[in-house]
């Protein structure tokens, strides 16, 4: 008799969940947050809060202005950063490249690796318009959220990714729009045929991500080209599109990756 195969468990540490639910309430656009402020973005009670606020403190991910009482991300977060950046090789083969893309289109261009469950936006070119897109670096970002991260989740196995989506709340994008699991899967298998991510914010931002792989075909990094939705034309996306997967493929190759001549994007 054939046995209902369950589904894994996935274990997880409350106390760290909130912890990274913590990290993750400070953005670009609140980098300062009072106690309340983080209360609110977390759905957490200010005691809770406050005890993991002082907790993050000691280990200086967190630190607390002397004379506003605001608290910001601390320095130890751009140290683990580092430590992504100096052991992955794929930073230095990269940097070279964004410049290039940076230079032809003149927007900002960043790559970002994987972190366990969150994404890390390790690099820029930052984009030499008046107006344009500036990435804060070293942040944890959970990987369902932005183009880049989703390059790196189509990039997952299917047993990654399952026990991902079974673990993770999906929560609301940066923009206030409530995650649909279907949705979001039915995206990771679009991005695995078509080769890269896109995202459009109306009013904000269009960004375009493409994956850079290893020697075994694993994704290493995504490489992303984000500019300010007033000039995301469509003569632009498609500059950007042709640009970025041939800038991706080149690091790719540097890192050992023997592309196959029929992978093209679609």
């Amino acid at each position: 008799m054939n046995k209902k195969r369950r589904p894994a468990r996935v274990y997880t540490v409350s106390t760290v969940d909130r912890a990274l639910t913590v990290l993750e309430a400070f953005t670009p656009a609140k980098p300062e947050l009072s106690l309340t402020d983080v209360s609110a973005l977390t759905r957490l009670p200010a005691p809770t809060a406050l005890r993991l606020l002082a907790t993050l403190a000691r280990h200086n991910m967190i630190n607390r202005s002397s004379t506003t009482g605001l608290y910001r991300l601390g320095s130890r977060l751009i140290a683990l950063a580092d430590v992504v950046r100096s052991t992955s090789g794929v930073p230095d083969m990269a940097r070279a490249v964004m410049r290039q893309v940076r230079n032809v289109l003149q927007e900002t261009t960043y790559l970002s690796v994987r972190l366990g469950e969150h994404r890390i936006d390790l690099e820029q070119a930052e984009g030499v318009r008046d107006v344009r897109r500036v990435i804060a670096l070293g942040r944890p970002t959970p990987l369902h959220i932005g183009c880049p991260g989703k390059v790196l989740m189509a990039g997952m196995s299917e047993t990654e990714l399952s026990d991902y989506l079974e673990g993770t709340p999906l929560g609301k994008d940066r923009y206030g729009k409530v995650i649909d699991r279907g949705e979001l899967e039915r995206e990771i298998r679009r991005i695995r045929r078509q080769g890269y991510a896109e995202t459009r914010h109306p009013q904000i931002a269009g960004a375009i991500s493409a994956p850079i792989f290893g020697p075994a075909g694993n994704t290493l990094a995504a490489l992303t080209v984000s500019v300010p939705f007033v000039r995301y034309t469509e003569e632009l996306r498609a500059e950007i599109l042709r640009v970025i997967i041939d800038a991706a493929h080149a690091i790719s190759a540097e890192m050992g990756y023997k592309r196959r001549p029929d992978a093209r994007p679609t």
